[in-house]
């Protein structure tokens, strides 16, 4: 067991150090300026007996500094750690190995700190050397050995202690494909043993398949902590949402735009939940609207307003999930060459009506406009009252259950049935598509032209 109360770790890093003999000696007896720097931030935390705990976060959010509490090799400035059982520390990249020694010598100079005898050393050789898959060099210096055949060493060794806890921090990212699997392998077998496992990893694949619960950490502080699928889930929208975030500012600072994706990340959306969007673009001759360019194809379209900014939003997403290109259109132009980028996860199913306009009109409720939900009737007043709408290119994508509306400009043609409506819907098509086809016939000819401009006026 494994308990962390109010934990805080400080470093003083001096600012301006001597770093010629000259400067040491003038500086004999001052006190050079100091740097502050917390590595934890009150960390509380209790890590059950047997079970495989995973740490998450970027480089300096204080992982290393959290594992070498927990071993004892640091001791915090504040707060307390409690911990039950025999810890294998695995820590740094060959921590514990003398370069100048044998592989074979190494084995027996490790395994003794981790509190092995000669005895148990001589009776476990073979296992760890085989384990290791190093034995054509065992009698090589260690100076000698790359860095992935150093791991494999040190893996090999701590894996054949009787230890309750072993403490992992991503030094597996140094060695080859086949023994990593191997590692992650022999985790898995001591955590079915009923060993204590803490790891660190840049890897969310890795915590969500090995580990029962993790945590993110961000500088110092624990920001989440649950069962490891759901913390996984969380980290990887934070490292999407900062790789978008610097993709967007860029294009925001090119063309002069703000664009706004709000949710609990950035431009991290989710399918079925609240959603948030502003644009502000300058003076326009019209509202624009959003091309939403990836799985689907789907324009967005708003009438809302504030302090000069159009507001795109919903309560219930209804983009699938995926990557997406956002263009910003205004009267059928793009106001950036390139696009701006989202991505939408999976969260659960969207209670929003789909909208599709076919190929009879550009805008909604200006020609024919389909609307699927439970009350498509009242789409088109809640479209003139500032409800955004998500008007999908592909019809096969949007048709669901429930019922449908036909709108013809802003007045309802037909509600009912969606099979009914579809027939209407291709009726209404066929008829637009012949006249079409007809006036295209009298425009060739002096009195057909005649004509049109005569419909025009009358």
């Amino acid at each position: 067991m494994i308990e962390l109360k109010d934990v805080w770790k400080i470093y003083l890093l001096e600012k301006e150090k001597a770093t010629t003999l000259k400067e040491k000696f003038v500086n004999i007896g001052k006190r050079g300026k100091r740097e502050e720097i917390i590595a934890l931030k009150g960390v509380s935390l209790n890590i059950e007996r047997g079970e495989c705990f995973g740490v998450l976060g970027k480089n300096g959010s204080g992982k290393t500094t959290l594992l070498k509490i927990i071993a004892g090799v640091l001791k915090p400035n504040k707060g307390s750690v409690r911990v039950e059982g025999k810890i294998v520390p695995i820590l740094t990249l060959g921590l514990g190995l003398q370069r100048e020694l044998t592989a074979k010598e190494n084995v027996y100079l490790y395994g003794s700190i981790l509190g092995l005898s000669k005895k148990e050393i001589d009776e476990r050789y073979e296992k760890i050397v085989k384990f290791s898959e190093l034995e054509k060099v065992m009698d090589v210096k260690l100076k000698d050995f790359s860095d992935g055949m150093v791991m494999r060493l040190s893996f090999s060794v701590a894996f054949h202690v009787d230890a309750d806890i072993i403490l992992i921090d991503e030094v597996l990212a140094v060695g080859d494909a086949a023994f990593q699997a191997k590692c992650l392998e022999k985790i898995m077998e001591l955590k079915k043993e009923g060993k204590t496992v803490v790891m660190v990893s840049h890897s969310p694949d890795d915590i969500r398949k090995f580990c029962d619960r993790a945590v993110i950490l961000e500088k110092g502080e624990i920001i989440f902590l649950d069962e490891a699928r759901k913390v996984c889930e969380k980290y990887e929208e934070m490292i999407e949402s900062e790789r978008l975030k610097r993709w967007n500012e860029e294009v925001e600072r090119k063309y002069g735009i703000k664009f706004d994706a709000s949710f609990e990340y950035p431009y991290v959306l989710k399918e079925g939940e609240k959603c948030r969007i502003v644009i502000e673009a300058g003076n326009l001759p019209k509202l624009p609207n959003l091309f939403f360019r990836g799985r689907d194809k789907v324009r967005v379209f708003s009438r809302k307003v504030e302090n000069g900014k159009v507001i795109f939003q919903t309560d219930s997403l209804p983009l699938p999930q995926g990557e997406y290109d956002v263009l910003i259109e205004c009267n059928g132009k793009h106001l950036t060459k390139e696009p701006l980028k989202v991505v939408v996860k999976s969260s659960k199913e969207s209670e929003e009506n789909r909208v599709y306009i076919p190929l009879t009109s550009k805008y909604p409720f200006q020609g024919l406009t389909l609307v699927f939900g439970k009350t498509p009737e009242k789409e088109y007043e809640e479209y003139r009252k500032g409800k955004t709408l998500f008007v999908f290119e592909n019809l096969d994508s949007i048709v669901n259950e429930g019922n449908a509306c036909l709108f013809k400009g802003g007045k309802t043609l037909m509600v009912g049935k969606k099979e009914i409506v579809l027939e209407k819907l291709k009726e209404e098509t066929w008829k637009y598509l012949a006249i079409k086809h007809f006036k295209d016939i009298l425009a060739k000819t002096e009195l057909g032209r005649s004509l049109i401009g005569h419909e025009r006026n009358y």
